[in-house]
């Protein structure tokens, strides 16, 4: 897929759901991620950009935005950390309304991939992270670092992004991502991590 699609189409839709690019949250030693510099590609280098490799880095914040636009049909928001101030009474004196928001990819397609996150839960290596009424929806990774243990054993980060509720139809109230280092897979430990968080989630607003 990624050779028939071409590297410069798939760095243009990275930067379309912000890797490589600041956030804009405010926050003063935010990191930008990374996106691959230089062309053209070796195919080899084109196959390992599908897989996020090749240069390509990002943050928990950025992949957990990647995983709402999906989740919003297509439309990325820029992240607030705060929604509203109240005064020590609980009288609300300022409320942060989220931005329009912006159109990162065609509701066919943000369609197809909820689809597919969904069946990751139902059915793939991300079936740790179901369990809650309405299920969830999200992918699993499991990243190289280039690092061995003194065994000589690969250190790997484990990654699990998604959403809830994943049933369609249903509009998703929590996105999440999950970055455990030195976490051996994303299925393993990231995956159950995101089901225990959604839970105590779920029980908060009950």
């Amino acid at each position: 897929v990624g050779q028939t699609l071409g590297a410069r189409a798939i760095v243009a839709t990275a930067e379309k759901l912000g890797i490589g690019k600041l956030t804009n949250i405010g926050l003063r030693d935010e990191n930008a991620g990374s996106l691959p510099v230089g062309w053209p590609l070796l195919p080899a280098d084109i196959a390992n950009l599908t897989l996020g490799q090749k240069g390509v880095s990002a943050t928990p914040l950025q992949v957990a935005l990647m995983a709402s636009a999906i989740a919003n049909g297509g439309i990325l928001h820029v992240p607030r950390l705060v929604a509203e101030l109240r005064t020590n009474d609980g009288v609300v004196v300022r409320t942060f309304t989220p931005d329009a928001g912006q159109r990162v990819m065609k509701p066919s397609t943000a369609q197809k991939m909820q689809q597919m996150m969904r069946q990751c839960v139902s059915q793939g290596t991300g079936m740790a992270a179901a369990g809650i009424e309405g299920g969830s929806a999200g992918k699993t990774g499991t990243a190289e670092t280039g690092r061995t243990t003194p065994e000589g054993m690969p250190i790997n980060n484990a990654w699990f992004v998604g959403f809830a509720p994943g049933t369609p139809g249903q509009e998703p109230s929590l996105c999440m991502a999950i970055l455990i280092e030195d976490g051996q897979s994303g299925s393993v430990t990231a995956a159950p991590l995101f089901a225990e968080i959604l839970a105590a989630f779920v029980a908060l607003k009950e």
